[in-house]
Parts: C-alpha cells; structure tokens; sequence
C-alpha cells in the first residue's frame, strides 16, 4: 500500500481498517485475518464504485472472522461504498446484509430485504432446521440492575441480556424459529422475557411433525416478521389458523451488531 497518490485518503483507509500498528511489517508476518484486511485497503486504494467480495473470509477461522467482520461493517457505513458480499454462511450475511440475492444452482430464486427471505415459508431458508429471523431494534431503555436493554421493534418490545447499551442506538437482533413458541392467552408468571401480540400471517409443513409459522408482531399486521417451529399436534390442538391473534413467547434474542 502506498500513500504517495492520495495520503488523506491512504490515511483514512488505514484508521478505519486499523492498520497503524501492521505498517511497519513484513505480509508474511500478519496473521490470515490481517492481511486479509490489507487486502481490502489495496483494494479501496483503487477508488472503486462497488466494492465485491467474493468469499472473503472463507480461509479464516471463527475467531479470525470475528476480529474482521467489525471492520467490513465499519467500511460500508463511513464509506457508504456499494458492497456485493458472497458467501455460503448465514452468520456473515445476517451481520452484514441488508438486502439478500438468493442463488440455487446459477439461477436467482429471490431478491428481497434480508428479513423478507427469511420469513418467507416458500424458500429455503424458512424450512432450515435453523431457521431465524433478523429484525432492527432501537434501544428504549437499559436496565442495569439486571443488565437487560429493551429494544423497541415493529410491533412491540423486546428485552435482551446485554452489556450496557445507549439509549437510541439501532441494533440488529435475531430471533430462531425454535426459540418462539405460541400461545392463545396472555401470561406474565413465566422466566420467558418476552410476550407479544401476534398475528398468524402463513404457515407451512417443514416435515411429518412439525410446522413453520410466519408471525407478524403486534396487534396490526404492519409489524416485524418472525418464525416459529410448532408441532402439527400443538397446531392442532390450539385450532391455530392463518390471521388468527395470538400471542409469542419468545425464549431468546441474539443480539448481532450494531446498525447504522
């Protein structure tokens, strides 16, 4: 890398990939994750007007994906830069992506905000045995006697076990289909957080035993979608039905990232 052409921009390009401390060294002396975001510098060297990433952390390790995908972040919101990010692993999209492309053997099956294909029951993902939804909150309030943020959604509320948070901040959370389950009264004497008004929007047999519910938060059906994974006897039994109110008793919320 060389900042002989654009030293502002060769400036900027290092603080936001933390580069500083690499500098002075030698490539075969970094780590894969390291020169990896080397390799991403040269490349915003360049002053390209989409930035596309084809796999690029495939080599890595978790750990090593982990210390890299902060900075992938940080790139896409300070540069505002179009990325097109290419991967086979849902952990990375649902942190980076906002709108996802869904190909199947060289043909698109979908193009959709990311929230959208994942609640959707006629696609893959929904039918995954881990099937999950990722949805933007902002923080209400934060409770630090419990340690416990309160994230407002489209629909609701939802409380999540976190480090201190600022109040306002958006965030991106995720909620798995086997962490929801349905219930056709209201009830507070539970070690479950999180209660909300539902209503049933689609659903569809995953196998012998057990439905995919798509949910729509709220008492309207303009709220956030999410997935539950029931048994057809449960269905059954509660007579459940599609726009019928219910309510979700959500068990836990993975807190992804940090949202612009």
């Amino acid at each position: 890398m060389t900042k002989k052409k654009d030293p502002q921009k060769f400036e900027q390009i290092i603080n936001l990939l933390g580069l500083e401390r690499y500098l002075s060294q030698f490539p075969n002396s970094l780590s894969g994750g390291e020169q990896q975001r080397v390799s991403i510098g040269r490349a915003l060297l360049s002053d390209p007007k989409l930035l596309l990433m084809d796999e690029p952390l495939s080599a890595l390790d978790k750990s090593k994906k982990s210390e890299i995908m902060p900075f992938l972040e940080i790139l896409r919101d300070t540069l505002h830069l179009p990325m097109v990010y290419v991967s086979h692993d849902m952990d990375e999209i649902e942190q980076i992506a906002d709108h996802l492309v869904l190909i199947d053997e060289g043909k698109i099956k979908a193009s959709d905000l990311l929230s959208n294909i994942q609640s959707d029951p006629l696609l893959p993902l929904a039918d995954s045995q881990n099937a999950a939804v990722s949805i933007n909150g902002i923080v209400e309030s934060y409770d630090g006697n419990y340690g416990i943020a309160k994230f407002k959604v489209e629909g609701g509320f939802l409380n999540v076990p976190t480090s201190p948070m600022n109040q306002g901040a958006m965030h991106r959370l995720n909620i798995n289909a086997n962490d929801v389950s349905l219930s056709l009264e209201y009830g507070n004497k539970s070690t479950i957080e999180n209660l909300i008004p539902a209503i049933i929007v689609d659903f569809k047999s995953s196998n012998t035993s057990q439905i995919t519910v798509v949910l729509n938060l709220g008492h309207e059906l303009c709220g956030s979608k999410i997935l539950a994974r029931v048994t057809k006897r449960s269905w059954d039994r509660l007579g459940l039905s599609v726009s019928q109110a219910i309510y979700v008793q959500i068990k836990a919320v993975s807190l992804i990232r940090n949202k612009r």
